[in-house]
């Protein structure tokens, strides 16, 4: 996707070493109680009758899966997801084998992990039902449980396990992992896709040697011909900005704000975007992947 752009755009903490060496015992306790090793841990057995490939991200304290840290996907790796998994285990209703299923927490949403190292996650939409459970073993270093999708249609059930891909492997993302996820994200809710590689290498590049900043990516896809192709309604496109800028649902106040801006023909959406380009919840979103926000 080519950039295009209606403007151009300018571009701590101190703790005792007490507080560490404490804070440094407590996670250890954590993590050893529980067998649990911070990073990805992988799963699959795509040759069996019941295919499945599973990928999870455990957080540095061994208290969640999370979005944070290692990449975490089924897919071409430009995602990072809590849990991420693929199956195709089951039968319909009707007697026939199951298509293949996918389920994905992602977007910085996390999965706690209890005490005794259960989790377990349910994705409602509308009437399908998805449920992933687990459980980490503290002696086998493995993680196991089922995936389960179940509605009129369909009620397919796969059972799964993973390790850890690699002990040593660091949870901390690098840059251009950052960077990527930071793009990803406006070819999801601007462009409803997934990106290209030679888009996503492109603009995640110019982020990187920052001869763009944040606003000139949120910008290139608002303004670009493909979102303007998708002819979306005033409610559409304020829904897009908060997912995309905020990444959250509207506020009440807020839409009652904005939206009377999109429907007076006024100002219009020039006005409401750089609303939410100067906002510090875009600020604070963009500092998160390690980006200059303008």
């Amino acid at each position: 996707m080519r950039f295009i752009s209606s403007r151009g755009r300018k571009k701590s903490c101190i703790q005792t070493l007490a507080i560490l060496a404490l804070c440094s015992v407590a996670w250890v306790g954590v993590v050893e109680a529980q067998g649990i090793t911070p990073g990805k841990w992988v799963g699959g057995n795509p040759s069996s009758e019941d295919p499945y490939f599973i990928c999870l991200n455990v957080s540095d304290d061994g208290q969640r899966l999370t979005a944070v840290g290692t990449q975490c996907t089924c897919d071409q790796g430009t995602n990072r997801n809590a849990l991420d998994i693929q199956w195709q285990g089951g039968t319909t209703p009707g007697g026939g084998r199951c298509n293949q299923y996918s389920y994905r927490r992602a977007d910085q949403g996390d999965v706690q992990i209890a005490s005794d190292g259960t989790f377990v996650h349910t994705f409602k939409n509308f009437r399908v039902n998805t449920t992933v459970t687990g459980k980490f073993d503290p002696t086998q270093g493995t993680v196991s449980g089922t995936a389960h999708t179940i509605n009129p249609w369909v009620d397919c059930k796969v059972e799964w396990s993973a390790t850890p891909t690699n002990p040593t492997e660091p949870t901390t993302p690098s840059q251009r992992e950052n960077v990527e996820a930071f793009v990803t994200r406006f070819y999801r809710f601007c462009l409803n896709r997934s990106p290209e590689a030679a888009g996503l290498k492109d603009w995640t590049d110019k982020l990187i040697s920052q001869t763009l900043v944040g606003a000139d990516v949120a910008e290139g896809f608002i303004y670009s011909q493909e979102f303007i192709n998708r002819r979306t309604t005033d409610e559409e496109y304020l829904n897009i900005l908060y997912k995309a800028f905020f990444d959250r649902g509207p506020d009440t106040v807020g839409w009652n704000t904005w939206l009377p801006e999109l429907k007076s023909g006024g100002r219009g959406r020039d006005y409401v975007l750089d609303g939410f380009l100067g906002s510090q919840e875009f600020i604070k979103l963009s500092q998160r992947f390690g980006i200059i926000p303008m």
